[in-house]
């Protein structure tokens, strides 16, 4: 059974997006990952990011996070919950 955590985040490249995302953290016993939950219609926020050349880097090369509601540790893109 997956868990998930809620997270604010926003893109490091502005040109992607200045918007802070509310995003999801699921948990499983064999992945993580996060799934930006956006609501606007005709958004290409998946495809901007897709297309940006960072899109392949470390999540935070990427990704700020803002606010989580657990703590995260970040280590070459291995995310922890302490």
């Amino acid at each position: 059974m997956k868990e998930y955590y809620c997270i604010n985040l926003k893109f490091k490249n502005t040109e992607i997006s200045s918007e802070i995302f509310h995003s999801h953290l699921y948990v499983s016993d064999k992945e993580m990952y996060f799934q930006i939950i956006d609501n606007k219609p005709n958004s290409q926020i998946d495809r901007h990011f897709m297309m940006s050349k960072g899109s392949h880097g470390l999540f935070e090369d990427n990704f700020e996070i803002l606010e989580t509601e657990v703590t995260l540790f970040l280590d070459k893109s291995r995310i922890y919950k302490t």
